[in-house]
């Protein structure tokens, strides 16, 4: 009960109502409960809130914590650009986020009210609250789609406790877009291909390209910050917290520094030795600065990224940071590095066996099922998709290493990750000869040591990060 009370505080129903919780909208069973409880703090319909049930005086930890959600709710909300008085802003999010963190959620609405406070901007905003069910993805992905419909060149925010970006919210939003039967008959094949969890609401590339270009045409701006299997900390510390003007002040600096680079020589004292070539319509595709219209991406931010030529990447790379498929940090030492051999973009060894044989290291077993829960006939699944530069000086801070996984390591300021699958949503076209299709994306982040030496089309050189130290970003 206490964190229902620090949630809504002294709102009346009404306010509660304005912000999603609303019974005669959702029957879930979950929103109901949120109802009750405040009906036995003594809420009746129409009146305030008792005294009774305010919370209680802050104490420091408290007030800390508020004010670190102050923080977070201002980096995302300043993500979008976003301006009250000619656009109106959704948030959706669930039960399970708000049962868990509530300070979030009451951060940004606080935020939001203040934003909106002016005539002009007045209620130019709006929360909506989904419970957390077995269809919950299915049901936030069709809100998803109606609001994009309807909120013309609006920012929508999206905070689930359900899946990781790009996945399940998303790929219930996609499903309004594509021939259903097609779609369920391709990914029920899929996922024979292996045990890869919940593939069937996972996006494939032309999918995810469908959304992105639904969302260019209504000049609709989307960002999802999910929590999947991570801790619910990555939602509201670390990578969050980084100022966001920053954040694409320096991915701008790298996108200007790697103009013209064709190759990267990357080094790094656990044994990486790998020569990368570039894409060069793919450096900075995935922007992240979501005030453009029609933009599409995941937060928290802090990575400049570019997709990958097979032809001419050849090497060893020595994997000792966490990677895709929920493999965290504290796995990877235990059970890693990994080396894997590289062959014109393929990978055909990890640790000194060819990819079909079994090495007897559970790291490697687990990461090669991953790989091939999202494989193809081309084996795409085991093929470069991506090169990425971390830029976020908050991103991991203060965290255990059993809480630090892909989705946020990737981030940290001065890693890379390399990733192998699909690159669609990087911008490389069809016809490319790099073109990947696979139905997995999966990054791998490499956390020390590293040196990366840039070599441009004229001959000339730089490195953009020497012995772990980024050099002018």
């Amino acid at each position: 009960m206490g964190k229902f009370a620090d949630f809504f505080g002294h709102n009346s129903p009404e306010e509660v109502t304005r912000a999603g919780y609303n019974p005669s909208d959702d029957v879930s069973s979950e929103v109901e409960k949120l109802h009750q409880s405040l009906a036995e703090m003594g809420v009746q319909k129409d009146e305030p809130v008792m005294e009774s049930v305010n919370p209680p005086p802050e104490n420091m930890e408290s007030l800390k914590k508020r004010e670190q959600m102050q923080v977070v709710a201002k980096n995302v909300i300043d993500s979008f650009g976003f301006d009250p008085n000619s656009e109106t802003m959704m948030v959706i999010t669930d039960t399970g986020v708000i049962e868990a963190q509530p300070e979030l959620i009451a951060a940004i609405q606080a935020d939001l009210e203040t934003r909106t406070s002016q005539p002009k901007a007045k209620g130019n905003f709006r929360i909506r609250v989904l419970s957390e069910t077995t269809r919950s993805a299915q049901d936030m992905g069709d809100y998803v789609l109606g609001e994009m419909e309807s909120l013309r060149g609006s920012p929508i925010l999206i905070i689930t406790s359900m899946s990781r970006s790009h996945s399940k919210e998303t790929g219930a939003a996609i499903r309004g877009l594509a021939d259903r039967e097609i779609l369920d008959t391709a990914l029920k094949t899929a996922k024979g291909h292996g045990h890869l969890m919940a593939l069937e609401d996972q996006l494939t590339d032309e999918q995810y390209e469908k959304l992105r270009q639904f969302a260019r045409k209504n000049a609709c701006r989307l960002i999802s910050i999910t929590k999947g299997k991570n801790p619910h900390d990555i939602l509201t510390k670390g990578a969050v917290e980084a100022p966001v003007a920053e954040i694409l002040e320096r991915d701008n600096r790298i996108n200007e520094l790697m103009k013209d680079v064709e190759k990267v020589h990357i080094t790094s004292a656990q044994g990486t030795d790998l020569w990368l070539s570039l894409i060069e319509e793919t450096k900075g595709y995935e922007s992240e600065d979501f005030s453009k219209p029609g933009s599409l991406g995941n937060y928290p931010i802090g990575e400049w990224a570019c997709s990958l030529d097979w032809k001419g990447s050849n090497g060893i790379l020595v994997v000792d940071g966490p990677i895709g498929g929920e493999h965290m940090l504290d796995q990877v030492k235990a059970n890693g590095p990994l080396k894997l051999t590289i062959r014109e973009g393929e990978i055909i060894e990890i640790n000194g066996q060819s990819i079909d044989q079994d090495s007897g290291n559970p790291l490697a077993e687990s990461v090669k099922a991953y790989l091939n829960g999202g494989n193809n006939a081309k084996n795409d699944a085991y093929r470069l998709a991506e090169l990425g530069v971390g830029s976020n000086p908050f991103a991991c801070e203060g965290k255990d290493d059993k809480d630090i996984g892909s989705s946020e390591g990737e981030k940290i300021y001065a890693t890379i990750h390399i990733a192998f699958g699909s690159n669609g949503s990087l911008g490389v076209s069809k016809k490319h000869p790099s073109y990947n299709s696979a139905k997995v994306h999966c990054d791998m982040i490499l956390m020390n040591d590293i040196s990366v030496e840039c070599h441009r089309k004229d001959g000339s050189q730089f490195f953009l990060i020497k012995n772990g130290k980024p050099q002018g970003y």
